[in-house]
C-alpha cells in the first residue's frame, strides 16, 4: 500500500484549492465591496435628458489565467439619494424602475454610454473582455458577475461585453432580493420580415413574456428617422461691398455643404399596443401625425479646408520657403516692364505688355513662349489692383486718406473697437491689397509667379520714385508706429517723394544751381566746402538784420541777459523714422559729456540745427537760455521760490550733466551760428538717402521675410471678413457660439500681430482657429437658409439653431405644422422630386408632371421600438415583474436589447 501512494505516476486532486475562476469571482466581489456597489440606495425618479448628463466611471484590471481584463463602473452623477428612512430593502431594484420610465427612451447623445442608451438604466457594471479571451464560453464571464452579484449582494446590474466592440453586444444581470433579471440580447445584419413592423415586434416580445396568459395593455414608444442627404453645393455667402471686379473680398465658405445628412426624428413617446397598427399592409405611422417632431444635423467629413483660412495657410507656407532674396531673373527687356507701364500717368498697359513680352517693340508671334510666370492678362489686371492710378477706368480706387482723420474715420466705418489695438495696415490700402493678392498668386502659381509680382512691385517703386510720383493707398505723414514695418517703409517712400518735389519746385527759386539734373543737385547739396562756405555768407549777410524765424513768444520764459521775451524759433522738420530705425538706433539720452564718444551725430546734428535757428531768433540769447527751453530738465531752479533774478524769475543753474568738462552742448552751441531753418544748408532728413534705404530693403527680403511682414495684415483682413460674416444676419449674430468665436480670433490676430518678432507658429495656430470658425458660420449660414429664411430672429430660433450646431436633438418649434415644420416637408419634397427626375432620366422614362400629387414621406431609414410592461413572470401565479425591450430596425441592422425580469420567490 505504501509502494501505491508513493508511485509518482498517481495523479492528485486538491480540492481545497480555488481554481483559477474562482479567484477571478472573488477578485469581483471583492472590488463591489470596495466600491461599496453593495450598499442598498434608492434615487430620485430619473427625469428627461438626465441620461444626457455627465456620468462618473471607476476602473479595475482583473487577473484571468494570465489575461487582463478590465471591469469598469459608470454611474450618472445627477439625482440625489433619499434618506436613509425613504428606502425600502423589498423595493424592485432602482435599474428595473429606471428602465420602467419614458425619460430613458431614445437617447442618442454620444456621452451617453451604449449600455444606457440600450437598457435604459443609469448606473452599471461593465465587464469587457478581449477577443481571445481564455473563458471555456461566451456565457462563463456572465456566470461568474452573477455568482458575484449574489454573494455580495449588489443590486447593480451587470454586463460584460462580447464579440466585436463596433456591435456593442451586452448580456448582463441584475440579482434583487425579490426580482431576478436577465438582460439578452440579439444583433442581426438583416432583419426578419416578421420585426419590420410593429405587429411583429408585440408578438416576440408577447412571447417572451407570457405563457398563454393575458398581459395587460403594453406601453410603446416609437420613433423614425427620416435622413435627408444634401446633395446641392453650398451657395456662396460672400458680403457684398461696392467694387466691382471682387478682387477685394477675400473668398470665404466652403467649397460643398458643411452638413452631410438632415436627420428628422418623428416620435410618439406614449401609445399602447390598443391604439396603433403598423403592420406590412397598413400603418398608423404617418410622421406628419407624429407627437414630436426633432432634428438632427450630420457633419461631412474630409471636406477641403474653407476658402478664407486656405488663404492665411498659403501666406504661412511661403513663409517656410528659404531664407534667400525673394527675386527672380527676368531678361533687362522684361525688367522694364512697368518703366513702359508708368512712363505716362494714364498708360495704356495692353500696349506695354506687347512689347515687352515679345522682346522688341513690335509684336511677333514668335516670341510668346519668352511670357513669364504669370500670364500678361493677369499681371495686368494684378498691376491695375495695386496700382488703380494707372487705370483711367479703374473701379477700385483708394480712399483719399485725410491726414488728420483718417484713422477716425477708418475706424469708424469699417473697425469694430475689439481691433483698434492691431498693429496692421488700413483696410484696402496698398499693403492691405498686397496681403490679398500674393498669398492667391502663390497658392495659384507657385513661388515663382509670387517672386515675379514681388519684382513688378518693387520696381514700381523704384519708378515712382525716380519720377517723384507718389505711392498710392499710403496713409500720409511720417512713419505710423501703430502699423505694421511694411506699411511704414512705403509711407517714409512717400515722404521722401514729397520732399524730393516739393524741392525740385522751389529750388528755381532759391538757388542758381538747382537747374541741374536731381541727381547731381543731391549730390552737390551736402558738399561739405560748400555749406560752410554758404553758412558763412549767410551769417555775414545776417549780423546786422532782424532777428529771423521767429515762430511765437514763449509764454512764460525771458532772456537772461536782457529780460526781453525768449522765442521759440521754427525749427527743421524732425527726421521721420520707421521703427527698425529708431530700435537700431543708440539712445538719446547718452551722457553729454566726457570722451566715451556715446553721443549720436544724429542727435549732435539735430541740436546743432535748432541752437542755430534759436540763436536767429534770439540774437541776445545764451546757452542757458537754450537749455530752459530746449531741454527744461537741465536747467535746475533755485529752492527758494523768492529769489528771483532782475526780470521777476526765478533763479537757477545749469544741472550737473552740463557743466561736465568737455561739455557737448557747449562745443555745439560756440560752433552755432544764427541761421534760421529755411536758410540752413546742411538738411537734417537726406530724402535721397532714406528713399534708397527703403527700396534696398524692398529689394532684399526673402519670402520668408515678406510673408512674415504681410501675415498681420491679411490676419486683420481676415478677422474683419470673419466678424462681417457674422454680423451680415441679424439671427447669425445673436447664436452664442458664432460671436465668442470671432472675437476670440480677432483677439489672438490683434495679439499676434503686436509680438515684436512674428511668429509663424502664432500664425499657423491662428489658420486653425480661422478653419474653426470658418467652418461654424458656414454651418450656422446654411442651417439658416435651409430651415429658417426670413428676417425672423426670435430666441425660439436662436435657441434651435444653437443646439443644432452643438449637434445635439433638437425638437421643432410646432413640430409638423410649423414654419421650420413646413421648411422640413418642403425639402424632402423637392429631393424626392430631383431623385425621380435623376431615375426618369437614367431610365429614358419621360418626365412625370408633379401637380397635383400629394406629398409622402418615403420610407424611414430607421424604426425604433421600447416596448415596457408590467406582468407576472416566469408564471401566472409569479409576482407581478417589469419587462422591457428596445427594438431598432434599419436597412443594415436589427437589434434587440431586452430586460426581463423574474420573481425569485414563487416560480
Amino acid at each position: 500500500m505504501i509502494a501505491e501512494v508513493d508511485d509518482p505516476d498517481v495523479y492528485h486532486q486538491d480540492f481545497t484549492t480555488a481554481s483559477s475562476w474562482e479567484e477571478f469571482v472573488d477578485r469581483i466581489e471583492k472590488i463591489i465591496v470596495k466600491w461599496k456597489l453593495n450598499e442598498p440606495k434608492v434615487r430620485n425618479p430619473i427625469k428627461k435628458g438626465d441620461l444626457e448628463g455627465e456620468w462618473e466611471t471607476k476602473t479595475e484590471h482583473i487577473s484571468y489565467e494570465g489575461e487582463r481584463i478590465l471591469l469598469q463602473w459608470w454611474n450618472l452623477k445627477n439625482g440625489v439619494t433619499p434618506s436613509a428612512e425613504d428606502t425600502d430593502s423589498s423595493l424592485t431594484p432602482q435599474a428595473l424602475v429606471d428602465m420602467m420610465s419614458v425619460a430613458g427612451d431614445f437617447v442618442t447623445v454620444s456621452s451617453c454610454p451604449r449600455v444606457a442608451q440600450l437598457y435604459g438604466v443609469r448606473e452599471f457594471l461593465l465587464l469587457k473582455t478581449n477577443k481571445s479571451s481564455k473563458f471555456s464560453s461566451e456565457t462563463k464571464p456572465l456566470s461568474c458577475l452573477t455568482i458575484a452579484l449574489n454573494a455580495s449582494g449588489c443590486e447593480v446590474p451587470a454586463f460584460v461585453q462580447l464579440l466585436e466592440d463596433w456591435q456593442h453586444f451586452y448580456l448582463g444581470s441584475c440579482i434583487g432580493k425579490d426580482v431576478i433579471a436577465d438582460y439578452e440580447m440579439v444583433h442581426l445584419e438583416r432583419t426578419p420580415q416578421h420585426c419590420k413592423y410593429l405587429t411583429g415586434l408585440l408578438d416576440t416580445f408577447k412571447s417572451k413574456i407570457s405563457r398563454g396568459q393575458q398581459l395587460p395593455s403594453i406601453e410603446l414608444a416609437v420613433r423614425l428617422t427620416y435622413s435627408l442627404k444634401m446633395l446641392n453645393p453650398l451657395q456662396s455667402y460672400n458680403v457684398v461691398t461696392n467694387n466691382k471686379s471682387g478682387m477685394l473680398n477675400l473668398p470665404f465658405g466652403l467649397a460643398s455643404d458643411p452638413i452631410n445628412k438632415l436627420h428628422l426624428l418623428a416620435t410618439w413617446p406614449q401609445l399602447t399596443d390598443q391604439m396603433v397598427v403598423d403592420s406590412q399592409s397598413y400603418s398608423d405611422l404617418e410622421p406628419m401625425q407624429a407627437h414630436i417632431w426633432s432634428l438632427e444635423i450630420e457633419l461631412a467629413e474630409n471636406l477641403n479646408p474653407p476658402k478664407l483660412s486656405l488663404c492665411l495657410s498659403s501666406l504661412c507656407k511661403m513663409a517656410m520657403e528659404p531664407h534667400t532674396p525673394f527675386t527672380v531673373e527676368f531678361s533687362k527687356k522684361f525688367v522694364q516692364s512697368l518703366d513702359a507701364l508708368t512712363e505716362s500717368r494714364v498708360p495704356t498697359i495692353s500696349k506695354v505688355f506687347g512689347r515687352v513680352l515679345t522682346g522688341n517693340t513690335t509684336s511677333g508671334a514668335g516670341n510668346k513662349k519668352k511670357q513669364g510666370a504669370i500670364p500678361s492678362s493677369r499681371l495686368q489686371e494684378y498691376l491695375y489692383f495695386l496700382f488703380p492710378d494707372a487705370d483711367p477706368n479703374s473701379a477700385e480706387p483708394y480712399e483719399s486718406y485725410d491726414a488728420q482723420d483718417s484713422s477716425k474715420s477708418t475706424q469708424s466705418s469699417q473697425h469694430p473697437k475689439i481691433l483698434d489695438g492691431v498693429k496692421s495696415a488700413p483696410p484696402e490700402s496698398l499693403v492691405w491689397r498686397l496681403a490679398l493678392l500674393l498669398p492667391l498668386i502663390y497658392a495659384k502659381d507657385g513661388v515663382a509667379a509670387a517672386a515675379s509680382m514681388w519684382f513688378e512691385f518693387t520696381e514700381e517703386m523704384c519708378y515712382r520714385w525716380e519720377q517723384a510720383i507718389p505711392v498710392p493707398g499710403v496713409r500720409p505723414g511720417f512713419a505710423d508706429h501703430k502699423t505694421c514695418i511694411l506699411h511704414q517703409k512705403l509711407q517714409m517712400l512717400n515722404v521722401c517723394i514729397e520732399k524730393k518735389k516739393a524741392r525740385s519746385q522751389s529750388g528755381a527759386h532759391q538757388r542758381a544751381g538747382s537747374s541741374e539734373s536731381d541727381g547731381d543737385g543731391e549730390d552737390e547739396f551736402f558738399d561739405c566746402d560748400t555749406t560752410a562756405t554758404e553758412e558763412q555768407d549767410m551769417v555775414d549777410a545776417s549780423d546786422n538784420s532782424e532777428p529771423e524765424g521767429r515762430k511765437h513768444a514763449h509764454p512764460s520764459l525771458k532772456l537772461l541777459r536782457t529780460g526781453g521775451p525768449l522765442y521759440i524759433p521754427v525749427t527743421q522738420d524732425l527726421v521721420p523714422k520707421t521703427e527698425d530705425e529708431v530700435e537700431s538706433e543708440p539712445p538719446l539720452d547718452a551722457p553729454v559729456g566726457g570722451s566715451e564718444g556715446k553721443v549720436h551725430l544724429y542727435s549732435c546734428s539735430v541740436t546743432r540745427s535748432d541752437m542755430q535757428s534759436f540763436k536767429a531768433a534770439n540774437p541776445d540769447g545764451i546757452l542757458e537760455d537754450f537749455v530752459r527751453w530746449y531741454s527744461p530738465g537741465d536747467w535746475v531752479e533755485d529752492q527758494d521760490p523768492d529769489k528771483l533774478d532782475e526780470w521777476g524769475q526765478r533763479r537757477g543753474e545749469l544741472s550737473a550733466r552740463m557743466r561736465l568738462q568737455d561739455n557737448m552742448w557747449v562745443q555745439l552751441w560756440s560752433m552755432a551760428q544764427p541761421v534760421p531753418a529755411r536758410k540752413q544748408v546742411d538738411r537734417l532728413f537726406d530724402e535721397t538717402r532714406s528713399a534708397e534705404g527703403v527700396l534696398a530693403w524692398l529689394e532684399g527680403l526673402s519670402a520668408r521675410a515678406l510673408a512674415l511682414a504681410l501675415l498681420p495684415a491679411l490676419a486683420h483682413a481676415c478677422a474683419l471678413r470673419t466678424l462681417a460674416e457674422v454680423h451680415a444676419d441679424s439671427l447669425l449674430g445673436k447664436l452664442p457660439g458664432l460671436q465668442p468665436a470671432a472675437d476670440a480670433l480677432v483677439r489672438h490676430a490683434v495679439a499676434a500681430s503686436r509680438e515684436p518678432e512674428p511668429s509663424l507658429q502664432t500664425y499657423q495656430r491662428l489658420v486653425a482657429e480661422l478653419e474653426d470658425a470658418e467652418r461654424l458660420i458656414c454651418t450656422a449660414r446654411s442651417l439658416r437658409c435651409k430651415l429658417c429664411p426670413g428676417p425672423d430672429a426670435s430666441d425660439e430660433m436662436v435657441a434651435f439653431l444653437t443646439a443644432l450646431l452643438e449637434l445635439r436633438e433638437v425638437t421643432v418649434p410646432g413640430g409638423a405644422r410649423g414654419r421650420i415644420g413646413g421648411n422640413i416637408r418642403t425639402m424632402f419634397s423637392e429631393a424626392q422630386m430631383t431623385a425621380q427626375m435623376l431615375s426618369d432620366a437614367s431610365t429614358g422614362a419621360p418626365g412625370r408632371s408633379e401637380s397635383g400629387k400629394t406629398f409622402s414621406f418615403p420610407a424611414a431609414d430607421t424604426k425604433e421600438v421600447v416596448m415596457r410592461v408590467c406582468a407576472p413572470r416566469p408564471s401566472a401565479a409569479s409576482r407581478t415583474c417589469p419587462q422591457r425591450m428596445y427594438a431598432l430596425h434599419r436597412r443594415d441592422e436589427f437589434r434587440l436589447a431586452g430586460c426581463f425580469s423574474r420573481d425569485a420567490t414563487f416560480f
